[in-house]
């Protein structure tokens, strides 16, 4: 069974951002699964295309033909999220928490503006089927994005950080595999929107040439087999694996010291 393609979202569940490497793939740094900087209360993902430019060819007092040409500027979008946290905004802005007596401090206005990091972002939503009604999830995976953190007002209402997100156009998958005409229908994109059945999830690893036995994380088992999308440095796993399980990703040969392994299940 597949998602139809067609549902009713509302609100926001997740947040997820992956710090990447210079190829682009998730941070993996071992055989223990990456799972990115968990956004402790998002609460709402603004995204914004910009429109395209209009030419209005003109003659004879009177407009002869209308064209469109793509717009000049990029995609934005914000995320408000309800937590403070020091750790994730820091991480993004390259800069370090630390401490002084029992208080973590993180620094603003500093030298590394302008050089936050590049990151990707999975947010989603819960949805209904718009013809059965059946619980469904509506997400948006940005493959590579710039994110700068802003620090929240002080006034009478709850306090809230905003996270600003440039996604960037990439000729590549969060997982690396290369956008094709024949299959995305483009050989770039900045963002993808996606439906799924269940909750999306997607977790990273880096082989060491004897680990054969990659293991989900324990908190967010897959919830079916099926759905279960293994690659390695961005080619696709079919015959290469073993008998996948709800929480393991086995291979018949161990990956190659170093290869990035990323798994796109559903929770």
């Amino acid at each position: 069974m597949s998602a139809s393609g067609s549902q009713l979202a509302v609100g926001v569940k997740r947040a997820v951002i992956y710090e990447l490497d210079t190829d682009g793939f998730p941070l993996a740094t071992g055989t223990t699964p990456y799972t990115g900087i968990e956004v402790v209360g998002p609460k709402a993902f603004a995204l914004t295309v910009p429109e395209s430019r209009k030419i209005s060819h003109v003659g004879n007092d009177r407009v002869l033909a209308i064209d469109y040409l793509p717009p000049i500027e990029g995609m934005s979008g914000e995320l408000r999220v309800a937590s403070n946290d020091l750790n994730a905004k820091a991480a993004i802005a390259g800069v370090n928490v630390f401490n002084v007596g029992s208080a973590a401090i993180m620094p603003w206005g500093t030298d590394k503006q302008g050089f936050e990091v590049d990151a990707g972002l999975l947010l989603f939503q819960q949805s209904l089927d718009t013809v059965t009604k059946s619980r469904r999830w509506k997400y948006y995976l940005i493959p590579k994005a710039r994110l700068i953190p802003s620090p929240a007002s002080m006034d009478e209402n709850p306090a809230e950080d905003r996270y600003t997100v440039a996604p960037n156009p990439t000729t590549k998958h969060l997982w690396g595999t290369t956008l094709v005409e024949g299959t995305e229908g483009a050989l770039e994109m900045a963002v993808g929107e996606g439906m799924g059945i269940g909750r999306p999830n997607i977790v990273a690893f880096k082989g060491n040439g004897t680990e054969d036995t990659f293991l989900l994380p324990v908190d967010k088992p897959s919830s079916n087999v099926t759905n279960i999308v293994v690659w390695v440095d961005g080619v696709l796993q079919t015959t290469e694996l073993g008998i996948v399980t709800l929480t393991s990703i086995p291979f018949d040969v161990a990956p190659a010291t170093g290869a990035i392994i990323v798994v796109y299940y559903e929770y």
